[in-house]
């Protein structure tokens, strides 16, 4: 049996399929933290997606993963998107909000290591057109040979 090419992602099935999609959001409870995380497209009939790989740190659960850029909201953020978009920036120099935003998909509940510890994680779809941005090289995946 002759093997099946991955399926491909337009970016106007995307917009289509989020445009048609209603988040689901958690309740939260007092304790609980928020983050939220970018999910970058750029590209035309090669869409690509921005990763960053997560500092390696002995206190940190996700330590070394591959990750959307974010992280956690700050008292100043208006809200969950805010966050997504400051940090996104912050992380890797992208200013998504000067591309198309295209939607927020359902939140997911992250525990951590400390039982009773929560976070609402809040996932945002955004493209940049065509043209791929330059990244910092730090940012880039994979590492080069012979590096970690």
């Amino acid at each position: 049996m002759p093997a099946s090419a991955p399926p491909t992602f337009a970016l106007h099935s995307i917009r289509d399929a989020l445009a048609l999609h209603h988040p689901q959001s958690i309740a939260p409870e007092p304790r609980d933290h928020s983050a939220a995380v970018a999910l970058v497209l750029a590209g035309g009939s090669d869409l690509s997606l921005c990763v960053i790989r997560r500092a390696e740190r002995a206190d940190d659960p996700w330590s070394g993963h591959l990750a959307f850029p974010g992280g956690r909201q700050d008292p100043g953020d208006r809200d969950s998107q805010a966050t997504a978009e400051r940090e996104t920036l912050e992380e890797v120099g992208l200013d998504v909000r000067r591309g198309e935003f295209l939607g927020a998909l359902s939140q997911v509940l992250v525990r951590g290591r400390v039982p009773g510890w929560r976070m609402i994680l809040s996932p945002f779809v955004y493209s940049l057109g065509e043209t791929k941005p330059p990244l910092p090289p730090a940012t880039k995946w994979p590492p080069p040979s012979g590096s970690r």
